[in-house]
């Protein structure tokens, strides 16, 4: 098994929560920094296409809440 570094696992974890939807905030919170500007441009790497997919995702649910 390939050596991981601690610190490698909590930019991995920090990419994760973000890819899955978790507010900076919330981020931020978990890896016990100061501040959510750190913790993103520190921390949180976002994937090719992920703006656009939370467009769209988001363009969903506002037509739920506007629907409903």
């Amino acid at each position: 098994m390939r050596h991981i570094r601690y610190h490698d696992l909590r930019y991995s974890c920090a990419s994760i929560l973000y890819g899955l939807g978790y507010s900076l905030k919330d981020i931020q919170t978990w890896l016990g920094h100061s501040n959510y500007k750190f913790t993103a441009d520190t921390y949180v790497h976002t994937e090719q296409g992920a703006h656009a997919a939370r467009a769209e995702r988001y363009g969903k649910d506002l037509e739920k809440l506007l629907a409903g």
